[in-house]
């Protein structure tokens, strides 16, 4: 799928999975821990307000994150 094109874009993880919003993501390269959700112009970001990251989730190629959990998920 090509990147940079609103909502159809999909960025994949280290083994394969699509990141959905709510997804908990470590960055493969950093060790920086974020969280996945939707901006106001309806695009997938990623954010970690401690550390101060707030980026677009298309600027990470596929297999630079992994998926850690979903914060949306409750037993």
């Amino acid at each position: 799928m090509q990147k940079g094109h609103c909502n159809d874009m999909e960025v994949r993880d280290v083994f394969g999975h699509v990141i959905h919003e709510y997804d908990v993501c470590k960055a493969m390269a950093t060790g920086e821990v974020m969280l996945v959700i939707k901006g106001s112009d309806g695009k997938l970001i990623v954010r970690n307000n401690i550390i101060g990251l707030s980026d677009y989730l298309d600027v990470y190629p596929d297999g630079e994150l992994k998926i850690l959990g979903n914060a949306s998920t409750s037993s």
